[in-house]
């Protein structure tokens, strides 16, 4: 009797499962087993090893009579619409799909973690890529240096002449601070030179004067000059430009808090009228008609739009760049042409100051020379900051539009090695520039901001005198080549980097030079 109840009850069992499988497919594999693990616990040894050696291979097929093609196309679509559903999402998919509501669960947990996966190794994938090339590029740099080190010993050796004092023979030894090593000096001196003359003064300790003290009616607007010795020119000028953001950036907070203008006398920078005639002409043809300010408007306002999505931001600047990017060629293009006719117009070199006119006050932004247009000496000290052969180092403006951008928001890690890749391509062609100015006109670039020192400015006066061409030309040849480095940098950012951050660069570009012309406007004292 017992076995045959059992053997009933078993049947029984089998019955329900049987019917079980036909109301629910998904748990038919779990049915099966169990009723196989019973029979073959009450005796039938075979029994539970056939079920056990048929459970494990049988994954595949469990999983294809989990998710058939039809609950798969179903899962997929919510998937795209929406990878991470609430629980009563869940339930509506499963409902909809025929599955239950924790089978779906473990899908969607599946999909999420296949996918944060292959964008690990994606991201890791590029990071490796980039470090890479950061290596090879560091390589290549070491190169360069090593080269720049080298090359051109002729004009190595000027800069130490001009840098390096040392007594001649008898003569009294001073503790001076030098900018390099000690040298001896050649006795160049007339032998009919009267006392009192300049050519009984020391040049080389006159030069290292000039070089060591600020420039006339320094005060806390002005910046530091560049070093002689430092080869790292772009360098220079991104740190000197950083330097007037933050003072410029106070500035702006006392204007916002009611205080129009400087009242300090030793803060005030003068400027000629002829030097805001000349930035009247510049800045007119910089925004002709407020195109550049209503462009920037609207990207401001689509970037910051938190109602949209990344990808509708990104198909709302892209006309708006290319708009940006065509106008801001233009204006070089026209605000070149205005610096050569003024060029054209002027002498090399600015007059040289009477030391009698004691009542003449010092003019510290200027437009009466070449070397004034070379170095935007009409513009005040924290826009002229960034000033490169005539142009503005977009190397240095875009450092600081970096250090804005990471200020406002932080930028995600692909996009810092691409900005970092576009900042050293930048940095690299401005070297390049500043290489060919130094041996094409045997001169440091450091000496030609400093034109308006007396004992500075007679040494250039005498290279550029040497000099076998035309060097007002030869000047207007640089300044095309600064602009051409400025062009091709605006373009390659517009092509090679995504229009979203794109678009930020652009911005906090605009922003910074808004800054810095806001500071000078504060210290600006018009002489008439």
């Amino acid at each position: 009797m017992v076995p045959t109840t059992m053997a009933l009850s078993s049947k029984k069992s089998e019955d329900s499962a049987a019917a079980a499988a036909a109301a629910d497919p998904t748990t038919t594999t779990t049915t099966t087993t169990t009723t196989t693990t019973t029979t073959s616990s009450m005796g039938t040894l075979p029994s539970m090893a056939t079920s056990s050696m048929g459970t494990l291979p049988s994954t595949s097929s469990t999983s294809s009579k989990k998710f058939s093609d039809h609950h798969l196309a179903i899962l997929k679509e919510c998937y795209g619409e929406n990878p991470n559903p609430t629980a009563k999402s869940l339930r509506s998919i499963a409902a909809r799909a025929g599955l239950t509501h924790l089978q779906c669960k473990a899908w969607f947990q599946y999909q999420r973690k296949k996918r944060k996966k292959n964008v690990l190794e994606n991201q890791s994938e590029s990071l490796y890529k980039e470090i890479k090339l950061l290596v090879e590029d560091l390589g290549r740099a070491k190169e360069r240096n090593a080269a720049l080190l080298t090359e051109n010993k002729a004009l190595r050796r000027n800069v130490e002449d001009f840098c390096n004092v040392a007594d001649g023979e008898g003569a009294a030894e001073e503790e001076e601070p030098t900018l390099g090593t000690a040298a001896k000096r050649p006795r160049t001196m007339a032998a009919d030179a009267s006392p009192g003359s300049e050519q009984t003064q020391d040049p080389l300790a006159a030069i290292k004067a000039a070089l060591l003290r600020p420039p006339a009616g320094a005060s806390s607007t002005v910046s530091k000059p560049l070093d002689v010795n430092n080869v790292d020119v772009s360098g220079q000028i991104a740190s000197n430009a950083g330097d007037h953001v933050k003072r410029a950036s106070r500035v702006v907070t006392r204007v916002l808090q009611g205080e129009g203008k400087n009242t300090q006398v030793q803060d005030a920078v003068l400027h000629s009228q002829e030097a805001q005639q000349v930035r009247a002409v510049m800045f007119q043809s910089e925004n002709p008609m407020d195109i550049i300010t209503v462009l920037m408007k609207s990207l401001d306002d689509i970037v910051g739009d938190k109602g949209k999505t990344a990808q509708q931001k990104e198909q709302e600047v892209g006309p708006l760049l290319d708009s940006f990017v065509k106008a801001e060629l233009a204006i070089k293009d026209a605000q070149l042409s205005t610096r050569k006719k003024l060029a054209g117009q002027l002498p090399l070199l600015p007059r040289k100051r009477d030391p009698a006119a004691v009542l003449q006050p010092d003019l510290h932004v200027r437009s009466e020379s070449v070397m004034c247009i070379f170095n935007m000496s009409y513009l005040g000290y924290a826009e002229r900051s960034l000033c490169l052969m005539g142009e503005a180092s977009l190397y240095a403006l875009f450092v600081q539009a970096y250090d804005l951008i990471n200020l406002e928001e932080p930028i995600p890690f692909d996009q810092i090695m691409l900005m970092h890749k576009f900042r050293e391509d930048l940095k690299k062609q401005e070297t390049e520039l500043v290489c060919k100015f130094e041996v094409g006109f045997h001169l440091p670039y450091a000496f030609v901001e400093r034109h308006r020192d007396a004992s500075v400015r007679s040494h250039v006066e005498s290279v550029l005198a040497t000099s076998a061409e035309d060097t007002s030309a030869l000047m207007i040849e640089t300044m095309e080549g600064a602009v051409k480095v400025y062009k091709e940098g605006i373009a390659k950012c517009y092509e090679k980097l995504p229009p979203l951050l794109c678009a930020r660069i652009f911005l906090a570009m605009h922003k910074v030079k808004q800054i810095l012309r806001a500071s000078d406007g504060f210290y600006q004292l018009l002489v008439k």
